[in-house]
């Protein structure tokens, strides 16, 4: 029986990933954008002070070379910029350009917006319960994969 649900668990959340990834697309496409440069945007975004890469690094699930192409592509569609600390290329942080923080604001909207048609009949309680429910899942599922 439990294989079942980890059957279904496994389904259901490989449905939502993939319709993620669509609505992801969808929005960034408007800008010439796909859909793997949402989560940078986001990070970036949400740090206003900017982000070095080692920390855009352990906040990605991509490897350092696809962060580092990902980063110099939305650099060189003016996304996002590079601030130099100390005359020390290695030292500096990614911000947001005007450009990305119009494409964040944006993202940030729809979001809310989906959040909204998502969320419908769902309390705080309910969903502070499915948050920590999947965030265990999650935690469990890292330490067997370190294993």
């Amino acid at each position: 029986m439990q294989l079942n649900r980890f059957e279904e668990f496994t389904y259901i959340i490989s449905k939502i990933y993939r319709s993620i990834q669509k609505i992801k697309l969808e929005e960034l496409q408007k800008y010439g954008l796909k859909g793997s440069h949402m989560s940078y945007i986001y990070f970036i975004g949400k740090n206003e002070q900017g982000l070095s890469f080692k920390q855009i690094n352990e906040l990605s699930p991509d490897n350092k070379g696809l962060v580092s192409r990902n980063l110099k592509y939305l650099m060189d569609n003016d996304v996002i910029y590079k601030k130099i600390e100390d005359n020390k290329v290695y030292k500096g942080t990614f911000k947001l350009s005007q450009k990305g923080q119009e494409i964040f604001a944006s993202i940030t909207k729809r979001t809310e917006q989906l959040c909204e048609e998502v969320y419908l009949n769902k309390n705080e309680m309910q969903l502070e319960e499915f948050y920590k429910n999947l965030n265990d899942i999650s935690e469990k599922l890292d330490l067997i994969v370190q294993e």
